[in-house]
């Protein structure tokens, strides 16, 4: 009797395991891989991660390949897995057999400094960095300058002890302790010859009418006196118009011929009226009126502001000139007017292509102009039955919110993909008896429709598994079996105790 019943029960499990192969071969049901999303977090600190910062999706098992490469300046100190230590290796791997959100951290360097001793220079002179210590980080490239005082030259540079540069204005990088030192040697005086010509007119001249020499950088004051009934007019430099005050200076740089001018009558002059430009930029003499002695030549110059362009010169209303620089002479008022042209923007094409799966996006599909620098709101809206995936922007992913924004600074393409939804399952798992399963007891666990779900069951010691039981039918005897989920499932895994063959619910009640 009892070898009949183990026949029976072997013939039993052959014409299952037959039928459900029969089955899944003709309803063309087979297992989907399992994926995982990596996410990679911003790192803390500076520097860059591979796989880059965002979402990643991996199957089951993959092993992912973790790399961390700190910026200059920044060294890297660990990886972080769900929050918590992982290694403190750069370059590591990371099994895939969960959602795992991992995060790199950086730590920034101490700078190295060096100390610059500018030393007390050799002669009369100033220095810059000035005498004493100066700290700089390791790679700073400081100015050195050095300014003889009057009556001296720069002679050079050293550098520990060594010629650097013969250079008064010259860099030096900071790759060691360094003491500096600068040298001044005493130059000759220079001496320059004033000519003080007769003057044109009647008057007195300081200095008297001759040659008198003078120290380079002398500043010699200049007197014109005018005769009785003659007014005093100008001086002249080397014959070019220095100065209508009677009384004023001459700084001597070079050999100068100086002249007086005396006239009878006052000079005539004329009002120059720069009036407000048109447009945006600024002219020189500036806005406002300006006297000018007859014939004096005027420059005139106009400097557009930024995205501006400079059109031309009006005098009196008409054109005078399309040169920026330019120059007018004053032989009777003028009225003297800049116009300024503005440049046209930059722009840029944004090329909104037909979105992945079906919903409509603005801006509309086609090609759209914006001006540079143009804040652009991209929207995305799926038809009923579909989901918002992300943007892509010039093929790459750029965001996962339907309603977000770009900055036009090229011309760029943007596509909105679209997914079909999928209707959700629930799953429910329980037990008969003592033991584990898995997914464990409990529930709801969402699944998509037609998901194909790995249950197992573990009995306790002392224990052994049975059956499961699906919806209140007997499914399956393999403690390890699948689970289409084509509608909701209640699942019970049935234990037994190897106790004298006596079910668990007598134990229970003993």
């Amino acid at each position: 009797m009892i070898k009949a019943r183990g026949t029976f029960v072997r013939a039993s499990i052959i014409f299952f395991l037959i039928l459900t192969t029969v089955t899944l071969t003709i309803t063309g049901c087979f297992l989907k891989p399992v994926t995982y999303t990596l996410t990679m977090l911003e790192p803390t600190g500076q520097g860059e991660v591979e796989p880059a910062v965002g979402n990643h999706q991996y199957i089951e098992g993959t092993v992912v390949n973790l790399t961390a490469t700190p910026a200059a300046g920044w060294d890297f100190d660990r990886w972080e897995v769900d929050g918590a230590f992982y290694s403190s290796n750069p370059t590591t791997t990371l099994t895939m057999n969960a959602n795992k959100a991992v995060k790199a951290f950086f730590s920034e360097e101490p700078p190295v400094t060096y100390t610059l001793t500018m030393l007390e220079p050799a002669g009369q002179g100033e220095v810059e960095p000035a005498v004493g210590n100066h700290q700089y980080i390791e790679g700073t490239v400081v100015n050195l300058t050095a300014t003889p005082a009057a009556g001296w030259d720069f002679d050079r540079w050293e550098v520990d002890g060594a010629f650097y540069s013969s250079n008064p204005t010259t860099t030096l990088t900071m790759n060691a302790n360094k003491a500096v030192k600068a040298f001044f040697s005493e130059e000759p005086p220079v001496i320059y010859t004033l000519t003080m010509l007769e003057p044109t007119g009647q008057g007195e001249v300081e200095p008297a009418e001759g040659d008198h020499q003078y120290n380079e950088a002398s500043v010699v004051n200049l007197t014109a006196t005018p005769s009785v009934d003659w007014d005093f007019d100008r001086w002249e430099v080397d014959g070019a118009f220095y100065s209508s005050n009677p009384t004023t200076t001459l700084t001597m740089n070079a050999n100068k011929a100086v002249k007086a001018f005396f006239s009878e009558e006052p000079p005539v002059t004329y009002t120059l009226t720069m009036l407000e430009p048109a447009g945006q930029g600024e002219v020189e003499p500036a806005v406002g009126n300006h006297q000018y002695i007859e014939g004096t030549v005027v420059n005139l110059t106009a400097t557009p502001a930024v995205d501006w362009d400079f059109d031309r010169w009006e005098v009196d209303g008409a054109f005078y000139s399309s040169n920026p620089t330019t120059t007018l002479t004053m032989n009777a008022n003028k009225a003297v007017k800049a116009f300024f042209s503005e440049e046209p923007p930059v722009t840029y094409t944004l090329t909104m292509l037909e979105p992945a799966g079906q919903g409509s996006v603005i801006p509309t599909v086609g090609t759209h102009l914006y001006d540079q620098g143009t804040n652009v709101n991209l929207l995305a809206m799926p038809e009923k039955g579909w989901d918002f995936e992300g943007w892509f922007i010039d093929g790459e992913f750029y965001s996962d919110n339907p309603s977000t924004s770009i900055i036009i600074n090229a011309d760029m393409t943007a596509m909105a993909v679209f997914a079909e939804e999928v209707d959700k399952v629930d799953l429910y798992m329980s037990l008969n008896g003592r033991g584990t399963v898995d997914p464990p007891e409990g529930g709801p666990y969402e699944y998509d429709l037609g998901t194909v779900v790995n249950i197992s069951a573990t009995p306790a010691s002392n224990w052994r598994f049975v059956e499961w039981v699906v919806d209140g039918m007997d499914y399956s005897t393999d403690k390890n079996t699948t689970l289409l989920m084509d509608s909701d499932k209640d699942v019970l895994a049935v234990f037994r105790c190897n106790c004298g063959n006596v079910k668990f619910e007598h134990m229970e009640e003993r």
